[in-house]
């Protein structure tokens, strides 16, 4: 996991038992798809390799330090620079009604319909993701992902209200270096969220209908940026 200039892995910490605790690793080169291990784990070290924000998502639901309650100061994550080819833009774009129909599901609180949504999205970006992208880009893609397949397959709602955090943290960073758009975009923001670190979302429309806590405080949040 790659949060700001960190990364993170989850460590198996007991080879009987799926206990997993979480580890800084320091990257050195990268190799196609491998990366040389600089320091943080030693030979015979079993991490985490599929499914890893999942194990997060789960540590954070029991209040124990994940990526997503870490206390270090992190970049904005509307304001990290990526370049997005023309070609990969046409087709994120595509991919954002599966993800506003998702955000009003979870709106709306129901949970089958979100597993749907959330499917249909991955289907989308999984497309996206068979491209040739900058090492960046390809990570919150690949995050964003993996989130959408944890929700798709979860029938918690509060559970996929979990994800979902993520998953904006990895798509609202990519959705900000749109630049040719034809309707503007709004990053909102639930102060109240993810244990009251606050959580983001996207929306087409300016008006609030928070996805984290549906009608129980349905315009709770404001506006934070415009993607016009």
């Amino acid at each position: 996991m790659w949060t700001g200039k960190r990364s993170l892995v989850y460590l198996k910490v007991n080879p009987n038992e799926p206990v997993f605790k979480m580890r800084e690793v320091t990257l050195g080169n990268r190799l196609e798809n491998t990366y040389t291990i600089i320091s943080g784990l030693e030979s015979g070290d079993e991490i985490v390799t599929k499914g890893t924000f999942t194990v997060d998502a789960a540590a954070q639901l029991q209040g124990k330090k994940s990526m997503m309650n870490q206390t270090e100061q992190e970049p904005s994550i509307t304001n990290m620079d990526m370049s997005l080819p023309r070609s990969f833009q046409e087709e994120f774009m595509k991919a954002l009604p599966s993800y506003f129909q998702l955000k009003d599901a979870l709106v709306k609180g129901n949970a089958d319909d979100v597993s749907a949504f959330a499917k249909a999205s991955s289907k989308k970006m999984s497309v996206i993701a068979k491209k040739d992208l900058d090492d960046m880009l390809e990570s919150h893609l690949n995050k964003s992902i993996e989130m959408l397949d944890a929700i798709a397959s979860n029938s918690d709602l509060e559970n996929q209200r979990v994800h979902f955090v993520i998953l904006n943290e990895n798509l609202v960073a990519i959705a900000s270096n749109l630049d040719d758009l034809q309707n503007t975009l709004y990053v909102q923001e639930c102060p109240m969220a993810n244990n009251n670190k606050g959580a983001v979302w996207l929306s087409a429309e300016e008006e609030i209908r928070n996805p984290y806590y549906g009608d129980a405080m349905l315009t709770c949040g404001a506006v934070i940026d415009r993607i016009k």
